[in-house]
């Protein structure tokens, strides 16, 4: 019995090494990769389903935002080595709001890139927004309107649309951003003075905040619904004046440590999924 234990292990091992070679030339259409987690003060990113084609390599990536500051992520500012040739993703940016998680697909393309057990990632292109300053002391916008623009700093407005009746009073603006830096937007923050001396919050905010690069234009809307106070607060009777203090803000991208990484073939999953 312990002789036929040990040649069955033989022949299991002399089938392996017939399978994979004693080399990193693999011998299948598709070579599956281990999953791994990168960890760093800012975010956490999860790469899983790493896969690797006779054309592609590819793999799912999310990135974690550990910050109150929004992230900027350029994967076009990453790099795979494989089998000592370098490939770099095409893929555009993405935005990554405070403590909220983005996903995406990154990939390459080229030939044999099914060959090796191992290939090197260096993820590049994260940044840190850091706010700079808040435009302040930005002049009340009235309804009905006397003008349909105004300026807050680097900031200019355009009133697009409007309605203002009993129960429902809506605006809605283009703005561009004509600073050198990054412009935040954040409706959240608009409110409007009533005649009974009380600030109401946007009620269409939804808590999105808007970046901005130089020369980009964003459109967004402020909505109230029936006010409180009957005729003194009737919005189709009265004045109102919508405040924008707080509303706009400038910071700056600063970039996050580069890291590479190691890209390590799972021989059971290669096996199991040929």
């Amino acid at each position: 019995m312990k002789r036929k234990i040990t040649f069955t292990m033989a022949f299991l091992m002399l089938s392996i090494q017939t399978i994979f070679g004693q080399s990193d030339d693999l011998k299948f259409e598709k070579i599956m990769y281990k999953d791994l987690k990168i960890e760093s003060p800012e975010y956490t990113v999860e790469i899983s389903n790493c896969v690797s084609t006779a054309t592609e390599a590819k793999f799912k990536f999310k990135i974690i935002n550990k910050t109150a500051d929004f992230l900027l992520f350029d994967a076009s500012k990453c790099q795979f080595v494989i089998s000592g040739n370098s490939y770099t993703p095409k893929d555009k940016f993405v935005i990554v709001n405070p403590y909220d998680t983005k996903s995406k697909t990154i990939s390459v393309i080229g030939t044999a890139l099914n060959k090796v057990k191992t290939y090197s990632f260096t993820l590049g292109g994260v940044q840190r927004i850091i706010p700079l300053s808040v435009v302040k002391d930005v002049p009340p916008f009235k309804l009905p309107a006397s003008k349909n623009d105004f300026t807050a700093d680097k900031f200019n407005a355009q009133l697009v649309n409007s309605k203002k009746e009993s129960g429902a009073t809506f605006v809605k603006y283009d703005v561009q951003y004509r600073g050198d830096k990054i412009g935040f937007i954040c409706p959240s923050k608009i409110d409007v003075l009533m005649p009974d001396g009380n600030h109401y919050a946007n009620e269409d905010s939804k808590g999105k905040t808007f970046l901005m690069f130089p020369g980009d234009s964003e459109k967004f809307s402020a909505n109230w619904y029936k006010m409180p106070g009957g005729r003194e607060n009737d919005m189709q009777l009265v004045e109102m004046l919508i405040n924008f203090n707080g509303v706009f803000a400038e910071g700056e991208a600063r970039d996050l440590e580069t890291k590479t990484i190691e890209i390590t073939w799972d021989e059971a999953l290669t096996v199991a999924s040929k």
